[in-house]
């Protein structure tokens, strides 16, 4: 993992993720909607074509008529004229309908792509999100050690300023007798464990097991700052 500030690489592959998921979505959108439109007018004009059916059920009948010795030749040829009109019709359709199932095939197979590079968004979006929240808890590790320091610091001179104080009268304790500081460590690079050698795991700064030891190199610390602006304490 990387340290990484809120304007990241990933937090740009991130927002890019999810407006190319939104796009696929609009675009699946409209794909649906021509196939369902191109196979509204399919079936109207299908609808509307000329059934010949009961026309050529009726030219069986004549020839029937015709095969046990009547005459349906007049019959039979005006029928023949209504369905070659009819089949004129069928075929002046059929281009029209001929290109509504070619488009309906062309959209249906954009559809496919679409969903298939929907689901490979998908997929990558839970890679990417990890990816932004590994940096971004990197990013933050890294002012959460600076605080941490800082707090630590100020602490340890509180400390020594409370136990020094005792030697000056009686005064108001700065800290309550059931104090304790403890700051946990955070699981990124910016503090490895070998970084804190504490007795306490897990732990930038536990105040619970301090020794007694420490504590007077506390004070030690804070003499010598103090020393530094003229004031010296016994």
């Amino acid at each position: 993992m990387k340290n990484q500030t809120a304007q990241s690489l990933e937090a740009i592959a991130v927002l890019e993720n999810q407006k190319a998921i939104a796009s696929s979505h609009a675009a699946i959108a409209t794909l649906e909607k021509a196939i369902g439109k191109c196979e509204t007018q399919l079936s109207e004009q299908q609808t509307a074509l000329p059934d010949t059916g009961p026309l050529l059920s009726q030219r069986a009948d004549l020839l029937a008529d015709t095969a046990i010795g009547e005459d349906r030749s007049a019959e039979i040829k005006k029928l023949d004229a209504k369905l070659e009109q009819l089949a004129a019709q069928r075929s002046g359709a059929k281009p029209a309908m001929d290109a509504l199932k070619q488009t309906a095939e062309g959209l249906r197979r954009k559809l496919v792509d679409a969903q298939a590079a929907l689901q490979t968004l998908e997929a990558d979006k839970n890679k990417l999100l990890r990816a932004f929240m590994c940096a971004r808890a990197e990013a933050l590790g890294v002012e959460y050690l600076a605080a941490a320091k800082s707090l630590v610091d100020h602490y340890k001179r509180l400390r020594a300023l409370g136990v020094l104080l005792h030697g000056y009268g009686d005064v108001r304790p700065l800290f309550s007798s059931r104090e304790g500081l403890f700051i946990p460590r955070v699981n990124v690079e910016a503090m490895p464990p070998t970084m804190f050698y504490t007795s306490v795991p897990g732990a930038i700064f536990p105040t619970l097991n301090q020794t007694h030891l420490e504590a007077q190199d506390w004070m030690g610390l804070e003499k010598a700052a103090l020393l530094e602006i003229g004031i010296e304490i016994a």
